[in-house]
């Protein structure tokens, strides 16, 4: 009798997780499936105009980089989702021309329909954070601060 092995399961990957390793990998069409056809993509200053819209706009700001994104790589720092919204911090390397260079950058985003809608960098992780709503206290989670507090005797 042959014995039937269950699979490990496996840890479910985030949509911008999924965009970050088409981006590493070099993969622009696996970068723009994971796009919402209406996407609103703002990068850093440091990468162009101040906001690409659609897929177009979006392969319009990755061309800079070669047809193969040769010349961008981004090691992610840290993630963190909620529901729909979420925020990333990155530090970006960039290696076109003769300036070469890495900068960390903080990205706050919005899913819809399972597929990036909108993504805007930031300055500062907290930045990311707060325009993504994360870690916003909700109507029954404790105030800490006072829960913590010993009653007087």
């Amino acid at each position: 009798m042959k014995q039937l092995r269950t699979p490990a399961p496996q840890q479910q990957t985030t949509i911008i997780e999924r965009l970050f390793k088409a981006l590493v990998q070099g993969d622009p069409e696996g970068l723009l499936r994971l796009l919402h056809p209406h996407v609103e993509w703002t990068p850093s200053a440091w990468s162009g105009e101040s906001m690409y819209r659609g897929h177009e706009g979006v392969h319009l700001w990755l061309s800079q980089f070669g047809e193969s994104l040769e010349h961008l790589d981004v090691r992610v720092q840290r993630s963190e989702q909620e529901d729909d919204h979420g925020a990333v911090l990155g530090i970006v390397f960039d290696t076109r021309g003769q300036m070469k260079f890495a900068v960390e950058v903080a990205w706050s985003y919005r899913l819809e329909d399972g597929l990036l809608r909108r993504g805007r960098a930031h300055d500062t992780w907290e930045e990311a954070v707060e325009e993504a709503g994360l870690g916003q206290p909700t109507a029954q989670e404790p105030d800490l601060a006072r829960s913590a507090e010993r009653p007087d005797r």
